[in-house]
């Protein structure tokens, strides 16, 4: 593979990469229900002549962090308020 060919595979991945970078969503269900925050991320992998293969997706259930978030901010400005 040429230089220009392997610039040209490299940008098609960057492309499809930053189109497809990070994505986080709230409110999806679990099986019983319960709400969670749900992160995921999608990225395209390339065999070795710089063709996609496939995308390869994970995914998070970030509702700890979340709430350890929202529980930070409730005490900073319970903080807040008591100083004054």
């Amino acid at each position: 593979m040429s230089s220009v060919q392997e610039r040209q595979s490299v940008m098609r991945g960057l492309r499809a990469y930053l189109l497809l970078l990070m994505c986080s969503f709230e409110g999806y269900c679990r099986k019983n229900g319960e709400l969670f925050y749900n992160q995921f991320s999608i990225r395209p992998l390339f065999d070795r002549y710089g063709r996609l293969i496939y995308y390869l997706g994970t995914q998070f259930d970030v509702s700890e962090a979340v709430r350890a978030q929202e529980e930070l901010r409730r005490l900073n400005a319970l903080l807040a308020n008591a100083d004054g």
